[in-house]
């Protein structure tokens, strides 16, 4: 449950130049909320002066969010510094050491969080973005929204995770778009020739960098590596062409840029879990429910 505390009793030992706070403290999670959800273990909004600074160099294990509702900061993390202006959201691991000063007087809501898939969700996030955020309309909402859930006398761990879900994925979309030029240009090149047989060569003289450069800087900017990237194009194009009907399994394979049914057919499979074959028969029988055998019935037949 939620505990509201004084200033002496909430303040973080050796925080200096708070001038006032506004928040929920400390937050004691279920033990379903741990085990499954994400979760909050410490919250609280703050007001502060210039003299504020943090610099923590001891593992803590969970993760920090912080809003920046009013001023600037900077945050030095991993080696380097980051300029935090108004209106932006920071994430920190706090198992790795992190400093973050005012540069002037601020306002910011901070939480403590943390869930089973957070580390991969963090990882996610940061691998080709800084740990500062621009926010828009719809983060700034959800950040209210979760401060005014713990400041409920029993925050709901339900609502928590919601909203920390919510707001992870809101930092996924708005970071995903940004992608440099070349990599831009890749992604372009990709959609429009998934039907070819083209090689990573092909792709990275597209993108005008040297295909070892051009491999590690695709996969931090989009998370996967360029085949990946392309079997899911050729994957979302071949289940239309399912769902579509009237063209053989042969004849969507080379549609498809695969050099005969065999290859498309393990591919295809690894990727969804079923064969083409039980996929549009799956997509067949949608409006009237699955012929009896289940989602396994039919995995094992590759032909129409």
């Amino acid at each position: 449950m939620a505990s509201k505390m004084t200033r002496h009793e909430w303040v973080i030992s050796g925080e200096k130049g708070i001038l006032s706070m506004d928040g929920a403290g400390f937050h004691i999670p279920s033990n379903f909320a741990i085990e499954n959800l994400y979760y909050i273990l410490a919250s609280n909004d703050y007001l502060c002066d210039v003299t504020y600074a943090v610099d923590r160099t001891r593992e803590v294990h969970c993760y920090q969010i912080m809003y920046l509702v009013s001023g600037t900061m900077t945050v030095r993390y991993e080696g380097k510094e980051y300029p935090v202006p108004e209106g932006s959201l920071i994430l920190l691991d706090l198992r790795k050491p992190h400093y973050y000063r005012a540069d002037s007087k601020i306002r910011m809501q901070w939480y403590l969080m943390n869930g089973v898939s957070l580390p991969a969700y963090y990882e996610y996030l940061t691998r080709a973005h800084s740990p500062v955020f621009s926010m828009d309309r719809k983060l700034i909402f959800l950040m209210n929204s979760l401060k005014k859930e713990m400041m409920e006398q029993e925050p709901n761990d339900h609502v928590v995770s919601m909203l920390i879900t919510e707001i992870l994925c809101s930092l996924s979309i708005n970071s995903g778009s940004e992608q440099s030029e070349p990599i831009s240009r890749a992604l372009t090149y990709m959609d429009a020739h998934y039907s070819e047989p083209v090689s990573l060569d092909e792709i990275a003289a597209h993108a005008s960098l040297s295909k070892y450069y051009f491999s590690r800087q695709f996969q931090n900017e989009v998370g996967l590596t360029p085949w990946e990237y392309l079997t899911r194009a050729r994957m979302r194009h071949a289940m239309q062409m399912l769902s579509d009907g009237g063209q053989s399994i042969e004849s969507i394979a080379y549609a498809c840029g695969y050099a005969g049914s065999s290859h498309f057919c393990r591919a295809f499979k690894k990727e969804t879990g079923f064969s083409p074959a039980f996929f549009r028969k799956f997509l067949s029988n949608v409006p009237m429910g699955l012929d009896a055998g289940g989602p396994d019935a039919g995995r094992e037949s590759e032909k129409e």
